[in-house]
């Protein structure tokens, strides 16, 4: 699962890519879809890492485990809140409403989606160290040569956490989520309404799609977080994994089913193989 999440993430980079160079530039929409995808890659290169040294050099995952799983929530919240960026993108974009501080925060969003990605960075960094601090704090207390008892008291830590570390994401997730597909909804009502029914609706029906999908796939993910205890009893730390890689799998699926221009490009590699760029 972390090989194909890792072929899917990577394609939709390299067509982003692809296209900054062709263009000169990228659309706001796909820079955060850009940025979002490159967290996933290197989401899933450590999941790797932590996989193979579990297995592997146990010695090492021993010393280390705390940072790996540190840096996996770390990534994992910087995609919830990546995706979070873009419902609030095209929320803002596509909303009509006519209030003040909404048309000024949609004009700012629209033309410096740039800081969007940073807001989205910074709480990434804010809500991690906090929570790092405090499991480290415990780890350091409570150090002792059994390596079990140690895990699980960090990991109890890291329980404690995971409130802080997905249940404000989410919600924002969910939020921006409702605000979008209503908007969505109720521009194509008016569009129908006034007989504008146009081509487009195919469009307005796959972005709700997946906005649906995305925050059903994100609740998911934020549940199975919330009770990895009990994950880790039934599936063990390897089942967890494949569990935990599948999310961001689904929700770059379910982009290239939205966009456009990587729907394409995957039919190109489809039909014509590597010649998909020339």
């Amino acid at each position: 699962m972390t090989l194909v999440g890792l072929f899917m993430q990577s394609f939709i980079v390299v067509v982003n890519v692809f296209c900054w160079m062709n263009k000169g530039s990228l659309k706001p929409s796909d820079q955060i879809i850009t940025s979002l995808e490159i967290t996933k890659i290197l989401y899933h290169a450590v999941s790797l890492l932590e996989v193979l040294s579990k297995c592997y050099f146990e010695e090492f995952y021993k010393e280390y485990f705390i940072l790996i799983i540190f840096t996996v929530q770390t990534l994992s919240l910087s995609t919830t809140c990546l995706s979070a960026s873009l419902s609030i993108f095209f929320c803002f974009k596509i909303s009509n409403f006519q209030n003040v501080l909404f048309l000024r925060l949609k004009a700012i969003i629209s033309q410096r989606v740039t800081y969007l990605i940073i807001a989205s960075v910074l709480i990434t960094i804010g809500i991690s160290l906090t929570c790092f601090f405090l499991t480290f704090n415990v780890f350091s207390r409570n150090s002792t040569t059994d390596f079990s008892l140690e895990f699980t008291k960090s990991l109890e830590t890291l329980n404690s956490c995971d409130m802080l570390w997905n249940i404000f994401p989410s919600h924002i997730y969910f939020l921006s989520s409702v605000l979008l597909i209503i908007s969505l909804s109720f521009h194509m009502w008016r569009m129908k309404h006034c007989g504008n029914v146009i081509s487009s609706m195919d469009t307005y029906h796959r972005i709700i799609k997946f906005t649906a999908i995305s925050f059903l796939i994100c609740a998911l993910q934020m549940t199975v977080n919330l009770t990895e205890q009990h994950g880790f009893r039934m599936f063990g730390l390897l089942g967890m994994i494949l569990i935990w890689n599948m999310f961001p799998v689904l929700h770059s699926m379910s982009l290239i089913y939205i966009n456009t221009n990587l729907r394409n490009q995957l039919f190109k590699i489809v039909h014509c193989g590597p010649s998909f760029m020339s």
